[in-house]
């Protein structure tokens, strides 16, 4: 999962963060945004990796985060793959 994570910030240069919503209640925090940015690498879909398009995309996504003492013990991420290999031009068929 990290390296999946570093792959796809290594794929996307953020040019922008918009937060949408922010939820708080005992130990979790809920945070959606849509990050805007630009496609300069290989991306590891789950179509497998989608060459650097040049594009400027926005993804939204989902954090949920569970926290343990102040500090962040557990997260969730759900985000809209299927909006940002359409926004790449990347086929959803194989």
């Amino acid at each position: 999962m990290v390296e999946r994570a570093a792959a796809t910030h290594r794929a996307l240069e953020r040019t922008g963060v918009e937060v949408l919503e922010v939820v708080a209640q005992d130990n979790k925090v809920v945070v959606a945004f849509a990050m805007t940015a630009r496609h300069i690498g290989t991306w590891p879909s789950a179509l497998g990796g989608v060459p650097a398009s040049g594009r400027t995309v926005t993804v939204r996504t989902i954090d949920v985060l569970t926290l343990t003492g102040g500090l962040v013990s557990g997260i969730w991420v759900v985000s809209d793959e299927a909006g940002m290999l359409s926004q790449v031009g990347a086929s959803l068929r194989q």
